[in-house]
């Protein structure tokens, strides 16, 4: 028998690869990224705080967090999100956890 979650994992794994390229999901247009980062900046506490991103995908509000000093856990069903968010953070130089699980 297949786990429930099977399908959805599969789903967003093979979604992870063009995934960044949708307008909203990988917050390259200078005037979302904004946005995000006005948005989380009044929704969370001062930096540092310790902050989860439950469904994180590919990290970019991963990468917003921890650019602001935040100390950043990300959790996603599909590994291959996880691996796009980890390897995101690192390519900028920003610290992250990242981590396969169902939330």
């Amino acid at each position: 028998m297949t786990h429930p979650t099977a399908a959805i994992t599969a789903y967003w794994d093979a979604a992870a690869r063009d995934f960044d390229d949708e307008p909203d999901h990988g917050l390259r247009a200078p005037e979302t990224r904004a946005a995000w980062a006005d948005l989380l900046s009044r929704c969370l506490p001062s930096a540092p705080a310790d902050v989860l991103d439950v469904g994180c995908g590919t990290g970019s509000l991963s990468a917003l967090l921890a650019g602001a000093g935040h100390r950043v856990t990300g959790v996603d069903l599909a590994p291959r999100m996880v691996e796009a968010a980890r390897a995101k953070l690192a390519a900028a130089g920003l610290p992250g956890r990242f981590l396969v699980g169902d939330a």
